[in-house]
């Protein structure tokens, strides 16, 4: 099993010559109560999740953006 890492948050710049903003959280809870507000930061209103799945070897990615009715929810997710 890997070691756990603490998830972090990449808001994308949306350009290639502009490093994305990383912010990383104490836990995940701590990460999606922070969600909308994350969401609503990020120039192109997205933003990456990293993180370790307990019980689970490697890291799992999630996408968030608003729904229709400006919800965080989670877009694309997967093993990276």
């Amino acid at each position: 099993m890997a070691k756990p890492f603490r998830p972090h948050a990449h808001l994308d710049s949306g350009y290639h010559h502009i490093p994305d903003e990383v912010m990383v959280f104490p836990t995940y809870a701590d990460l999606k109560r922070e969600m909308k507000y994350l969401i609503e930061k990020a120039p192109n209103k997205m933003v990456r999740v990293y993180r370790h799945r307990r019980g689970d070897w490697g890291e799992w990615y999630e996408h968030w953006e608003f729904n229709h009715k400006r919800k965080p929810h989670i877009v694309k997710e997967g093993w990276c």
